[in-house]
């Protein structure tokens, strides 16, 4: 089974985490908050400007989904700090997608 990794548990990560695991996908959201994980999704709390905790959150991953989407006024603080981690070339799968 493969593990794919999203970014944001909004109302489109959360869609995305549907549809992952019913594709038979295990899937890992990654949030500021984490979250209550359940069979096949596992939550984790990741700082998305953090690239190396971003890194160790994937490890393993064959896609890593960017749904994060901060509050609208406050994306000239919070879209700067989180882009460069995902844009970062890293080995194995893509870091963003």
């Amino acid at each position: 089974m493969s593990l794919s990794v999203v970014l944001g548990k909004g109302p489109v990560g959360s869609a995305l985490t549907d549809a992952l695991l019913a594709r038979g996908s295990e899937v890992r959201v990654l949030s500021r908050s984490g979250g209550t994980s359940r069979p096949g999704v596992e939550h984790r709390a990741v700082d998305a400007a953090d690239a190396a905790a971003l890194t160790r959150a994937a490890s393993g991953a064959t896609a890593l989904y960017n749904c994060a989407n901060p509050p609208y006024h406050r994306w000239p603080q919070e879209w700067p700090p989180s882009r460069p981690p995902c844009l970062t070339p890293r080995p194995g799968p893509a870091p963003c997608s």
